[in-house]
């Protein structure tokens, strides 16, 4: 299993400390490897967490602010309770909205915008979001490497 500090998240994903902070208090991104357990501790993210901020991410530079981000994502935790929206959905910002695609439980696909508590709007593939959040923990993996690479070579002199 990988784990990602948020280092990683803030490296991969340009999140700044206050909003990693700020999406953990407002139970937008919970760390679901290891919560924060008061000043000082260390959350620990798995790669469905890199997913939520990849989706995050994508809003954000959409121009939503997290207050938005949060309504959106209580609304459907509101229509779905039984459903993690920033798992089990794919969340993108379109024309305005904020929009969300999810399965019924029957396998149905739904699509709503998430502002508005359900209306039904088109959809998009969830595939291309994972397969990118793929090649960046790939990316950050590489970068690590050349780095410890880099010290071993210095140590060498």
């Amino acid at each position: 299993m990988e784990v990602y500090t948020p280092a990683d998240v803030k490296q991969l994903y340009k999140v700044t400390q206050k909003q990693l902070h700020d999406l953990d208090k407002n139970k937008i991104i919970q760390p679901s490897l290891k919560a924060a357990r008061g000043k000082g501790s260390v959350r620990l993210y798995s790669f469905e967490d890199m997913l939520a901020f990849r989706f995050i991410r994508q809003l954000l530079d959409a121009r939503w602010s997290i207050r938005s981000i949060k309504i959106a994502i209580q609304n459907l935790r509101e229509i779905l309770p039984d459903k993690d929206p920033l798992r089990d959905f794919v969340i993108l910002s379109l024309n305005g909205s904020i929009i969300a695609r999810c399965s019924t439980d029957n396998g149905q696909s739904v699509l709503m915008d998430a502002l508005k508590k359900g209306q039904t709007v088109m959809s998009f593939i969830l595939s291309e979001i994972y397969d990118r959040v793929l090649e960046d923990v790939e990316q950050l993996q590489n970068e690590q490497e050349l780095t410890i690479e880099q010290l071993e070579s210095v140590r060498k002199y």
